[in-house]
């Protein structure tokens, strides 16, 4: 890929075409198992109340020192750049007030809790753009390798949040520090909140009670399925209308990926976006479905790399079913050398749908009853 090295997970798609092909007994099964889904769904969605997300509140941009902010180390870096952000949208806050006229409520930043991430704004400053143009951006140099994630849109404060069958996308901006060709490792993860939270008479939301789920509480399983559920990409194509559906490329594995910048000047940003999904079933996940896929049908690519991520993230992906079940539900396998290879077959998933859809099903329901808020943590070296 010209420009961009992405790490995928490995493994090709073992299958004919016609393998990718529900039966019509499938397909009916499916469509019955859509309306049992529908209702764990909304009782998911109903439960995600003001998720604290970048696409409409806030994130950490971490890079260079040895540093620790709420319990995650940052790595060391190099000077060749920093990282920027733009807008005046600083996150999910919480209000406080009574009757329905909202000028008379008080808001406090779910940033600036006490038990928040409690991010640094970043440096202010005017920047030449790459694609032209200029703007003010706050961005990570000097002491500031912690920064929060503004936002050019409009903070909502009525809106009730995210939850499956969400998409979206994010931008921001890397500083070079250095003139030519610039290589940046990332990496991105969900940290998620608990919290007590109640709607206001002006329909805006009130918090309590934030805290970090951390791994060592029970809960944490929640947050385990919020990282295994949401998707990010580097590309997408499409309108986002029913006649023009939005469909995505380049999955991105967010443990480490790589993007390389060409003719770089210095303190001139370069805008990066990311596109994000939250697919609402385990067929549109797997490319299985009669419509709302998440790679187009004739992008083999994506859906080659999606079929192989939930083979090898199944426990993160699917609630009571252990990674040699799903192996068993999904996979064919063979021997290379000493090691055993499991790749995704069809057929076999087309087999067992009821438990597999079951699964991501009640994974999701876990992270809405489980996870108020989560913050997306993107970390630069």
């Amino acid at each position: 890929m010209n420009g961009t090295n992405m790490k995928y997970p490995i493994g090709e798609l073992a299958e004919s075409a016609s393998a990718a092909v529900l039966t019509a007994d499938d397909q009916r099964s499916e469509k019955k198992q859509e309306r049992n889904r529908s209702i764990i769904k909304l009782c998911a969605i109903g439960t995600l109340i003001l998720i604290v997300i970048i696409f409409s509140s806030i994130a950490w941009f971490t890079m260079n020192r040895e540093t620790s902010t709420s319990g995650m180390n940052i790595k060391a870096g190099g000077p060749s750049f920093e990282l920027a952000v733009a807008g005046d949208n600083i996150g999910a806050i919480s209000y406080m007030g009574s009757g329905e006229n909202s000028a008379t409520y008080t808001g406090t930043a779910l940033n600036d809790f006490q038990t928040g991430p409690n991010a640094a704004d970043g440096q202010n400053g005017t920047y030449n753009i790459s694609t032209g143009g200029s703007g003010t951006f706050y961005t990570t140099g000097g002491s500031d390798d912690v920064i929060k994630w503004r936002l050019e849109s409009e903070y909502d404060r009525y809106d009730d949040g995210l939850g499956p069958d969400s998409q979206g996308s994010f931008t921001f901006y890397i500083v070079p520090k250095v003139s030519g060709s610039l290589t940046v490792k990332f990496s991105l993860a969900l940290e998620g909140y608990a919290a007590t939270v109640t709607k206001n008479d002006d329909l805006s939301f009130n918090v309590d009670n934030l805290a970090k789920i951390e791994e060592s509480n029970a809960e944490y399983s929640a947050v385990t399925y919020l990282n295994g559920h949401m998707l990010f990409f580097t590309g997408r194509n499409g309108s986002g209308t029913e006649q023009s559906p939005y469909y995505y490329t380049g999955l991105i594995d967010k443990d480490e990926f790589e993007m390389t910048f060409n003719n770089c000047t210095v303190d001139e940003v370069i805008p990066v976006t990311l596109y994000w999904i939250w697919p609402k079933t385990f067929v549109q996940l797997t490319c299985l479905a009669d419509s709302g896929n998440v790679a187009a049908t004739s992008d083999t690519t994506t859906a080659a790399d999606l079929r192989q991520y939930v083979v090898d993230n199944s426990t993160m992906i699917l609630k009571d079913i252990t990674a040699a079940k799903a192996k068993e539900y999904m996979t064919t396998s063979e021997t290379v050398g000493e090691e055993t290879v499991y790749t995704f077959d069809s057929d076999t998933t087309s087999g067992n749908l009821t438990v597999l859809s079951t699964g991501y099903n009640k994974a999701d329901q876990n992270i809405g009853t489980t996870v108020k808020y989560f913050l997306l943590v993107l970390s630069a070296d």
